[in-house]
């Protein structure tokens, strides 16, 4: 998963979250973004699942792949994205309930 890429394409859909199952995907997304950064607040791309840092090679381990993280470059704007999907999900009208999110 790409932060900014995924948070991009997240918050186009935030305006059409009439329906339930649709707002449930967008948390989750949201959910798992925020699991990704606290992993490694530096790296910008991610793995769907966790992967031995021991079983990569050594210039991947180098560049601080491994774990959760597959691209450890960081990039402000990946950060950026996701305030930004933060910001717009909760000032979206009727959606944002505080008591949900914990």
């Amino acid at each position: 998963m790409w932060i900014r890429d995924s948070a991009f394409q997240i918050g186009v859909l935030l305006p059409k979250m009439k329906s339930r199952s649709l707002r449930l995907i967008i948390e989750g997304a949201i959910r798992q973004q925020a699991f990704y950064i606290l992993q490694d607040p530096y790296a910008n791309g991610y793995y769907p699942e966790w992967r031995d840092p021991n079983e990569e090679n050594r210039s991947d381990r180098q560049l601080g792949r491994g774990g959760w993280v597959g691209v450890r470059n960081y990039e402000l704007d990946s950060g950026a994205y996701f305030f930004n999907l933060l910001w717009n999900y909760a000032q979206t009208p009727g959606l944002y309930r505080p008591e949900i999110l914990l």
